[in-house]
This record gives structure tokens, sequence and C-alpha cells, in this order.
């Protein structure tokens, strides 16, 4: 069962993640995302209770402001306007704001370059037949 908002974890993976990086399909770049955000979804519902209330809290607060702020919700901004927020929040100045988003972040990458998918991207080609793996000739 889905939690509710998960799709917040959706949007936050793609903002985060360098997806345009890969030769993705459309329907691996829905499945890595997905898988992504399923992955930060469990690591953030996983937190002790002290730190998960915290973290909603965080959350609820990060919502009500880009709200406030874009007349929408995260989720339903353009992709490359999320990017913008989630970046100024992941890699900006206000130090609470960086302090938030470094578990999704963390989470998001190591989700996004674990996945099968990008993983078969970034392993290296065979060597072309009769070549060695050192390089010798």
């Amino acid at each position: 069962m889905k939690e509710p908002g998960a799709n917040i974890y959706a949007a936050i993976a793609e903002a985060l993640t360098p997806l345009d990086d890969f030769a993705l399909t459309p329907d691996e770049r829905r499945r890595v995302v997905a898988d992504t955000a399923e992955f930060i979804a469990g690591e953030m519902a996983a937190l002790p209770l002290r730190l998960l209330v915290l973290f909603h809290i965080g959350l609820t607060g990060f919502r009500v402001l880009i709200r406030g702020l874009n007349f929408q919700s995260f989720c339903a901004l353009p992709p490359a306007k999320r990017r913008q927020i989630a970046e100024s929040w992941a890699y900006g100045r206000v130090g609470l704001m960086r302090q938030f988003f470094r578990p999704l972040r963390s989470t998001a990458f190591l989700a996004f370059f674990e996945h099968p998918l990008i993983e078969a991207k970034l392993a290296p080609h065979e060597p072309p037949a009769g070549a060695s793996a050192r390089g010798d000739a």
C-alpha cells in the first residue's frame, strides 16, 4: 500500500537525480524514478520515531512553503522548477534547508546509482573481440 503523499518522494527523486545524463526511455525513466522514490519513502519511514517526527514536520513545512510561494504543490510544478527548488534547498545557503534535504539527497543518490538500469548504463563496455582487458596488443 502506498504511503499518503508518496508522490512527493517521486517528485523529489526526479528533481535531485541526474536522469537527463542517461539515455533512458520514458518507461525506464518512470521505473527508475518510481523505484528511487519507493526506496526513499522506505528509508525515511525507517527513521527512529524522534527523527521521523522531525522529518515529517520538515516535509510539511517544505510543502506548505512551496505551495504558498508558487500557488501549486511541488509535485504539480514543471520539472525544471522542481529541480531549481530542490537544488536551492539541497545546496543553498540556508543550513536548515540543507540539513533537511541531506537524507533525501543521499538516499536518492544511493537508490539511483544502485538501480540496475543505471548500473547497466555506467558499466564499462566489453572490449572488442581479440583485445585483452589490460589493453595489451
